[in-house]
């Protein structure tokens, strides 16, 4: 094998492993996606939305909830290999819910994903989708075809 087909193929598999990595961050976003569907919001804790912390019953610190989305992650949601380790956790106004910032990381490559968890702990969003920059993203799709 020379070092022009070594290279190659070098490139090829970080082609494969980037494309690899992407598609581990859409399978994990479908899973913690399909995993919050399953869940029903009650009553009562639409009704608390927008008590803060001090006020909503057996609500957790941002801390233990970021620690708590943190565990079912690296426990349920993605493969073994993978480290999940939390960068921080804030507290969002007039909501029911901490935003976490969460690093995964695979062979040396990382990305940064948000997540939002309520403030008892009971229910974990793997993300919020911005809808202007999602209509703009369609937009220019559609223009491309």
């Amino acid at each position: 094998m020379s070092d022009n087909d070594a290279r190659k193929s070098g490139e090829e598999g970080m082609k494969t492993f980037s494309i690899g990595f992407l598609a581990l961050g859409l399978i994990i976003g479908v899973i913690m996606g399909i995993a919050v569907g399953g869940f029903v919001l009650h009553p009562t804790q639409t009704q608390c939305s927008s008590m803060s912390s001090s006020t909503v019953p057996n609500a957790l610190t941002p801390e233990e909830a970021g620690e708590k989305a943190v565990d079912f992650i690296a426990t349920y949601a993605v493969p073994p290999g993978v480290d999940v380790v939390l960068i921080n956790v804030t507290e969002m106004e007039n909501a029911n819910l901490y935003k976490a910032a969460i690093n995964l990381s695979m062979l040396g490559t990382s990305e940064t994903r948000e997540l939002y968890i309520t403030k008892d702990g009971e229910l974990l969003f793997p993300g919020a989708i911005d809808i202007e920059e999602f209509k703009e993203m369609a937009e220019a799709q559609k223009e491309q075809r």
